[in-house]
């Protein structure tokens, strides 16, 4: 007996039969593509993180340069997110510059108005043990780093008035980055420069923390312009480049008198940032036994509510 594979039953079994595989293969191809796709976007945002840590220390090496040399320093708003209008910078005791306007004014006016700089004036700081961490989005990083360096500024003594300045001067940065929406850049967006020492070169650091301790309640010369940085009572005095400041939270360099403090807290991995500048104080505990104070008016701007990262 013959078999009719002509038959138009066993046609359509074995055309089913075929479309059935078919349907099987091209689901499994299309499901393998949408898991490679999915895979590879997690790979290319994993490779974008790395290579933000490089573009991070990358900005904050064009900052340490700019800051060599007077006729440079102008040139440090460049490293900073201006487009943003809650970019801010604290300096040791010189207060919160906030907005975009004031950061950069705040540095261009520190550049010699002649256009020339001093003989001999350096400000030579390197950057040291970096804590690195990019946010799980891929658009903020917090980050810290130890920074020793020495500085010297033939015009003005920045301890005594004098007509010479020789000093080492060590601390350490807690700083906000964020990535341009744009253009893809990465730049400061939020910093707080922690002093620990800035002690002239012949002087060992602990002598001249007990110096500083005695005189603690005398105005001290800034290598800027001979302006006092503060008072007694601990607040920042309006200079011209820190009129528009807000009140300092923290400023504790080495002393005699109480515990040194561990500031900034290194950051720990995050997956998205929630708007918290207060992370480099390490939680409300340490900020008590330090004596870190917040200002009501700095709610908004310095450690809470910051407007929505794009």
């Amino acid at each position: 007996m013959k078999t009719n594979f002509f038959d138009s039953s066993k046609r359509k079994f074995f055309l089913s039969g075929a479309f059935g595989l078919a349907s099987l293969k091209l689901g499994g191809l299309i499901g393998a593509a949408q898991a490679k796709e999915a895979k590879t976007t997690d790979y290319d945002l994993q490779i974008e993180r790395l290579k933000a840590v490089t573009a991070i220390q990358n900005t904050m090496a064009r900052y340490e340069t700019f800051h060599l040399v007077g006729t440079e320093i102008g040139n440090t708003p460049q490293c900073f997110a201006l487009w943003r209008d809650d970019v801010t910078v604290e300096v040791s005791d010189g207060g919160i510059v906030h907005g975009a306007k004031n950061v950069e004014t705040y540095w261009t006016s520190m550049a010699p108005k002649d256009g020339k700089d001093k003989n001999g004036c350096i400000f030579f700081h390197t950057l040291a043990t970096p804590c690195i961490q990019v946010a799980g989005d891929g658009k903020t990083a917090k980050v810290t780093w130890a920074s020793p360096g020495f500085e010297a500024d033939c015009g003005k003594n920045v301890m005594d008035g004098s007509d010479h300045m020789a000093v080492w001067c060590f601390g350490k940065y807690g700083m906000d980055f964020i990535k341009n929406p744009k253009t893809g850049e990465w730049k400061i967006w939020h910093q707080h420069w922690f002093r620990t020492t800035r002690n002239e070169y012949h002087k060992d650091f602990v002598e001249f923390a007990r110096q500083e301790d005695e005189n603690k309640d005398k105005p001290r010369v800034m290598p800027s312009g001979g302006v006092p940085s503060s008072g007694p009572d601990g607040k920042a005095m309006a200079t011209q480049t820190q009129r528009n400041n807000l009140p300092t939270v923290f400023h504790s360099p080495l002393s005699g008198l109480v515990p040194h403090h561990p500031f900034p807290i290194d950051p720990d991995p995050y997956e998205t940032y929630n708007g918290d500048f207060r992370w480099i104080y390490g939680g409300e505990e340490r900020e008590k036994r330090f004596g870190v104070k917040y200002a009501a008016d700095l709610g908004e701007i310095y450690n809470a509510d910051y407007p929505k990262v794009i």
